[in-house]
C-alpha cells in the first residue's frame, strides 16, 4: 500500500507503534517485540486463513534465523508482513520496507522524522530461505520522486512549526 499516512501527534506521547500495510496504527505500550508476540498469539487463536499464512511465515522465519540469531520479530513484521515500525527511543524513527516511502510518509518527512528503509523479503520455498526482493528499487515511481522533491522544497522554505499546513 502506498497511501499517505496522516500525521498523528499522539505518536510523540507513546513509546512507539506499528502501522499495518493498510494504514492502521497499533500503539505499542513498552516493547515492540512483546506487541509482535501478542499479535501472533491473537492470530493463532482466530483461525483466519489470511492470518494463518502470516503465522506460517513467522514459523519459517523463526526457524531460518534461529541459526543466525540476528533478526528480530519486529524485523519480520517490517520486512515480510510490510508493517512500518515507529520508534520513539531512537529520535522519532520509522522503519519501513515500503517502496514508496516519500509518498507513504510525506507528513513525517516534513516534520523531520527519520525514515529507515529495510528491504522487503519473501520466502522462497525452493531454496527454503528468505530472500530480498531485489527487483524493486528504493524509489520506484515518478510520483515518489515528485513527493521527495516537494518535501525538500517545503523544508527549505517553511519553518517547522508551519509545515503542518502542507500535510497531505
Amino acid at each position: 500500500m502506498s497511501e499517505i499516512i496522516p500525521f498523528n501527534n499522539e505518536l510523540y506521547n507513546k513509546c512507539g507503534a506499528f502501522i499495518s500495510p493498510f494504514g492502521k496504527i497499533y500503539f505499542v505500550d513498552k516493547d515492540h517485540e512483546l506487541f509482535c508476540e501478542e499479535y501472533l498469539s491473537f492470530i493463532k487463536n482466530n483461525n483466519n486463513p489470511i492470518f494463518l499464512k502470516q503465522l506460517e511465515l513467522y514459523e519459517l522465519w523463526r526457524l531460518y534465523y534461529k541459526k543466525y540469531n540476528q533478526k528480530s520479530l519486529s524485523d519480520f513484521f517490517v520486512m515480510v508482513l510490510s508493517f512500518d515500525k515507529i520508534e520513539k527511543l531512537v529520535f522519532n524513527t520509522i522503519t519501513t520496507s515500503n517502496n514508496q516511502p516519500h509518498l507513504r510518509f510525506f507528513n513525517y518527512y516534513l516534520m523531520d522524522w527519520k525514515i529507515n528503509y529495510y528491504p522487503k523479503m519473501i520466502y522462497n520455498s525452493n531454496t527454503k530461505s528468505f530472500e530480498e526482493i531485489t527487483s524493486i528499487p528504493f524509489i520506484t515511481s515518478s510520483k515518489d520522486n515528485e513527493y521527495a522533491s516537494e518535501i525538500e522544497d517545503i523544508k527549505k522554505r517553511v519553518l517547522k512549526e508551519n509545515r503542518p499546513l502542507f500535510f497531505k
